[in-house]
């Protein structure tokens, strides 16, 4: 049934493409650009991952953020707005971009994720298939011929809407600052109890992750009675631990909540230990690297698939292991023994994101636009 669906939205949804190759950074765009209108669903992860950063660097003009349940954007002028959509947009906003094309400095749509493989995913929650295909598929059709730029977060996802050679432009994530340069942070320091913390946070489209991991946690805590451990879950994958094989005490089993509440949980609530598992799929190939920034505000080590999004801003030091569970069992029992080889592999995946922002620009390629860029 749930390929039957995300074969049935395929085909009454399209691919985002260019008309026209895009206008060069350097070129003054037709219609100069006096204000940057950004369009998101709700505060997110992809608009802190990728956006917020760089557009706190641009001083050069006004930057106004809309969320698509409140009613700004219907007020705010279009008069020369470069318009940037994270991921969604609503059918209404569609509709005044139709009447004020000519208004524009330009119109781009970031995406990080690929929204039909997602989709065709059998165990992502419908709600969720329902809400993606209406917001971030069924406007392409009608937002494709007013696209000016199309940003992906990385090489693998522009490949699947015509490469870099059709126009598309990379938009990799750039982590705030002061994530990796934190001053005393307690990751450089020894833990003060002989508990350890070991977390799984995943996102409701991750069951195979869950799957995977949980013969792995159910080993680990028969041999560390000092080990506890802490789940996001969707209520989907909520049963799949509910099992009297799991020490329930030791056993902590989140909703999902909220991105604004995710990052106050992750500063007050700090683990040990972060396992990143990546289980092979269509969606999966073309994600970024972007969970190296949860692990980081955890102040955690990290258990990394072996793959390629993760092996990207590798370092020596961090752990990478294939998806084999004996792997995944002998990887984590060394971190949990050895303290200081946790702190060399947080210490080291908190470097990574000095690397990741060295290999992409501070500057959004907004045309015509010279950013200040405040170090």
């Amino acid at each position: 049934m749930s390929s039957l669906f995300g074969s049935v939205l395929e085909w009454i949804t399209c691919q985002p493409r260019l008309s026209r190759l895009p206008p060069v950074v350097g070129d003054a765009p037709a219609v100069p650009c006096q204000r940057i209108v950004v369009l998101i669903n709700k505060p997110n992860p992809t608009y802190d991952y990728y956006l917020r950063e760089r557009l706190d660097m641009i001083d050069s003009v006004p930057v106004h953020l809309c969320r698509l349940n409140h009613s700004d954007f219907e007020t705010i002028s279009l008069e020369g707005a470069f318009v940037i959509i994270c991921r969604y947009i609503k059918a209404a906003y569609v509709r005044r971009l139709e009447k004020e094309r000519d208004k524009l400095a330009g119109l781009a749509l970031f995406i990080d994720d690929d929204i039909q493989a997602v989709l065709k995913e059998p165990d992502a929650p419908l709600g969720y298939k329902l809400f993606a295909a209406y917001r971030g598929l069924w406007p392409v059709r009608r937002l494709n011929p007013l696209l000016t730029a199309i940003w992906t977060s990385t090489g693998a996802l522009a490949e699947g809407f015509g490469g870099i050679e059709s126009g598309i432009t990379l938009v990799p994530p750039y982590p705030p600052h002061d994530l990796s340069h934190p001053g005393e942070k307690a990751i450089d320091k020894p833990a003060q109890s002989d508990r350890i913390r070991i977390a799984y946070h995943a996102t409701k489209t991750h069951r195979a992750g869950h799957v995977f991991l949980k013969p792995v946690i159910q080993e680990i805590m028969a041999r560390h009675t000092h080990v506890d451990v802490e789940i996001f879950s969707h209520r989907k994958t909520t049963a799949l631990w509910r099992d009297n094989a799991l020490d329930q005490e030791r056993l902590f089993i989140r909703p999902m909540i909220s991105w604004a509440d995710y990052q106050v949980h992750c500063r007050s609530q700090p683990a040990d230990l972060i396992l990143v598992p990546l289980i092979d799929s269509l969606a999966n190939r073309v994600r970024s690297d972007t969970k190296r920034i949860d692990v980081v505000r955890l102040g955690a080590a990290a258990v990394f698939s072996s793959a390629e999004p993760y092996l990207r801003c590798r370092m020596e030091g961090e752990v990478f292991v294939e998806n084999d569970p004996s792997l995944w069992i002998d990887a984590i029992d060394t971190l949990i023994r050895n303290q200081e080889r946790r702190l060399d592999a947080a210490r080291a995946t908190r470097a990574s994101l000095d690397l990741m922002r060295s290999l992409t620009s501070a500057a959004l390629p907004i045309p015509g636009l010279n950013p200040s860029a405040h170090s």
